[in-house]
């Protein structure tokens, strides 16, 4: 017989699905924003947001979505590392955004620009870390 709180249920597995796509397609806009021809083919006002990006914030956008993949995949492993891990990204997520605001000001973008490119970041990366810390207290890490 296994024992219940152990045992991870469907809704643990739909969240780190998804945390591993959502973090996934964050690493792939990185690795994009990292090519000059990419960048050239963007609209002024995101190019304007990548070139303004100081080479830290460049560093903090790589180490919020790749420790937002490598925590996803400990999650999917049930890995208790997956709570350290999300907690630097999150701190990566917010030291992009944190100078990122000053350079979303001066562009003029839509509130749906602003809210995909800060608000859901920061909230998808703290809900990430929340449930990983969740997951740990439910005894479901091996």
């Amino acid at each position: 017989m296994t024992d219940q709180k152990s045992k991870a249920s469907i809704g643990f597995w739909l969240i780190a699905t998804a945390a591993l796509v959502w973090n996934g397609l964050g690493t792939a806009n990185f690795l994009y924003q990292l090519s000059p021809d990419n960048i050239a083919s963007l609209p002024e006002t995101h190019r304007n947001l990548i070139e303004g990006r100081s080479i830290y914030g460049t560093i903090a956008f790589g180490v919020g979505v790749i420790g937002g993949v490598v925590g996803s995949i400990l999650l999917l492993l049930r890995q208790f590392w997956a709570v350290p891990v999300f907690a630097i990204s999150f701190i990566g997520i917010v030291a992009t955004v944190i100078p990122t605001i000053r350079l979303i000001n001066e562009a003029q973008l839509s509130t749906a620009e602003v809210s995909l490119m800060v608000i859901a970041p920061i909230f998808v990366g703290l809900l990430l870390w929340l449930y990983a810390r969740k997951v740990a207290a439910r005894g479901w890490f091996h």
